[in-house]
This record gives structure tokens, C-alpha cells and sequence, in this order.
């Protein structure tokens, strides 16, 4: 997984390595091997592994933020940390995950006291990573992607 910058200035995420995924029954004799998984599924599981150590990152940050003295810096930081993972998220088609780093984004950016921000962004810290958890079994399940429709919509 390599990040690189495209012509307009936005950073995307290429994969470049292949992830292997082993289940149970590939150590059963006489079980047949699971399938492979999908380029996008590979690209999407490279990224949802570089997604635990930011989702610690936001938990110590709104952690912070309910301490009486707050500077506008942590808010900022944690803005821009939503707003990468909202970007990304969506350019893998990982719609639910990106959904709710985008709700996170708009409590920070929004109006309101910092209690309010505080109760609100710990109620979508929890979604995030309720949709992290499904996005990672999808994204590890081979085949879990066949049966959705193509992007470009219906072909009935």
C-alpha cells in the first residue's frame, strides 16, 4: 500500500503488495483452499490495517477534549484526521465508514459547546468502529463482493 498525490493535489492510496488471507480450513487436510480475494477487497484490507492505530489516535484526542482546558489545535488536528479517513474511505467504496467519518468531521467543524462535541463525537466513535469491524470482515471474506451490482448501476 503506497500513498501517492494525482494531478488535482488529492492523496489516494495505491495497493502494492498482495495480502494473503488464511482461514481454518486451509490447515484441514482434504479442504479445499479459499478463493482469492478481490483487487479492490486486497486494496481495501490494506488500508483498513493502517485504520487501528488512527482510530487510537481520535479516541485519545476526544479523551482530551474533556478536559477543562482545550486548545483549538486539538480540534483541528482531529478535523483533518476525520477528513483523511472520510476521503479515503470513500475512494475505496467503503461507504458506512466514510458516512460516519463525515458526520465526525461536521460535529468538529459545527457549532455548540465542547460538551456537546464531546458527547456526540464518542456516540460516532463507536459507530466508526462498529462500521470498521464490517468493513474489515468484507474485506477479508473472499466473495463477499460478487453479488453486489456493478458501479455503474443495474444491467437488467
Amino acid at each position: 500500500m503506497s500513498l501517492h498525490t494525482t494531478e488535482r493535489g488529492r492523496r489516494r492510496f495505491t495497493a502494492t503488495t498482495q495480502v494473503h488471507v488464511l482461514d481454518f480450513r486451509s490447515f484441514v487436510p482434504g479442504a479445499q483452499m479459499a478463493t482469492k480475494l478481490s483487487s479492490r477487497q486486497q486494496a481495501q484490507l490494506a488500508y483498513l490495517q493502517l485504520l487501528p492505530q488512527k482510530l487510537q489516535r481520535i479516541y485519545s484526542v476526544v479523551e482530551q477534549l474533556a478536559a477543562p482546558r482545550v486548545d483549538e489545535t486539538l480540534m483541528r488536528a482531529l478535523g483533518r484526521l476525520v477528513d483523511d479517513i472520510k476521503g479515503n474511505a470513500a475512494s475505496l467504496s467503503l461507504g458506512p465508514l466514510a458516512e460516519t467519518a463525515g458526520r465526525m468531521s461536521m460535529v468538529v467543524r459545527g457549532g455548540g459547546g465542547i460538551p456537546a462535541k464531546v458527547r456526540g463525537l464518542r456516540e460516532l466513535q463507536g459507530s466508526l468502529k462498529i462500521n470498521y469491524d464490517a468493513a474489515l470482515r468484507v474485506a477479508t471474506t473472499p466473495g463477499a463482493l460478487e453479488d453486489e451490482p456493478p458501479a455503474d448501476g443495474p444491467t437488467a
